[in-house]
């Protein structure tokens, strides 16, 4: 049999491995160069198990920020890639992915005079895009109900697969409800907040501020002169005031009024001019005013005039008085 010539693989990189196996062109049978195979094998092996190049972080959410880089010990002339257009020739450099994708970061060196070629994949996921809104009315009396509607979407093909509400009012829901009822019971203007995150770990919030807006109903005060509005005969002219009814929004003051003064006459002002009725007979007066909210309180009273009617006192009797 030939005699083999063993020469020592060559090493001129981990990625760039160089071996010269057999001298001996004429060798037939395999066997003989087992030797050289389990050199190979145990050299794969060894590289496999040594430190190359390394990052704090190889996945995470856009902005990926403050990735540290490690070179192998000992490393000269030293330059790295990170593949988003931007490189380093520091050891341990620092960087900042901002924009979503995958990269593949590529190092060059030289360690012990022989060079090497390393690269490492960083992948950076998009974060969520965040939205939602209500179905109306926004605003009202307490207590209001409110049907939220998540819009938000994942990037990537990702699942939305967790969301936090906060209502604004301390109130909150966790889970996965895109789509949730909420009865606020006290009156002010709420900022709700969504939070989504995704199959990815990434996560996105959006506020709605003052999106909700809601009242405890006004005090509303119906005045008349004269008071009660009452007479024997007509014609009677009476006076109506709201002057002291009073809003309890908390995001202002200002009311509107609505009065139904019988006989068919409305008025939209705080005081209506003045309004006479010249038959007998009861009139219902009706005030309605609504605050800045779309928040309404009602009251009545009865405008009478009746002919006179005597009256007896019994006693034991029940007994009134009228004209």
């Amino acid at each position: 049999m030939a005699a083999i010539s063993k020469n020592i693989p060559i090493i001129t990189g981990t990625n760039n491995l160089l071996f010269q196996t057999l001298s001996n062109s004429n060798m037939i049978n395999l066997k003989n160069c087992r030797w050289v195979i389990l050199t190979l094998l145990l050299f794969l092996v060894s590289q496999a198990g040594n430190a190359q190049i390394s990052a704090s972080q190889t996945t995470g959410c856009a902005p990926l920020i403050n990735v540290v880089f490690s070179s192998p010990p000992g490393a000269t002339n030293i330059n790295w890639d990170f593949g988003d257009g931007t490189g380093s020739n520091l050891a341990s450099p620092i960087h900042t992915y901002i924009l979503p994708g995958s990269y593949t970061v590529l190092y060059t060196a030289l360690i012990s005079g022989n060079p090497v070629n390393y690269s490492l994949p960083i992948t950076v996921y998009g974060k969520p895009n965040v939205y939602f809104g209500a179905t109306p009315p926004l605003s009202g009396c307490v207590p209001l109900l409110v049907n939220f509607k998540d819009s938000s979407s994942a990037q990537g093909g990702a699942a939305i697969v967790q969301r936090e509400w906060a209502f604004g009012d301390g109130g909150t829901l966790s889970g996965n409800n895109p789509n949730p009822s909420y009865t606020y019971s006290i009156g002010g203007a709420f900022t709700p907040t969504l939070k989504v995150t995704d199959a990815n770990g990434c996560d996105s919030s959006y506020s709605r501020s003052q999106y909700i807006n809601v009242s405890v109903k006004p005090n509303v005060v119906l005045s008349t002169n004269p008071s009660p509005p009452a007479a024997c005969l007509p014609p009677l002219v009476v006076s109506f005031s709201a002057g002291l009814s009073t809003s309890n929004s908390t995001t202002g003051s200002g009311l509107t009024y609505l009065w139904n003064l019988g006989g068919g006459n409305t008025s939209t002002a705080i005081n209506p001019p003045l309004n006479t009725y010249t038959t007998n007979g009861v009139y219902p007066i009706t005030l309605t005013v609504t605050d800045n909210n779309n928040c309404s309180a009602t009251t009545t009273t009865n405008v009478v005039i009746s002919a006179p009617v005597a009256s007896f006192f019994a006693v034991g009797a029940v007994n009134d008085t009228v004209c």
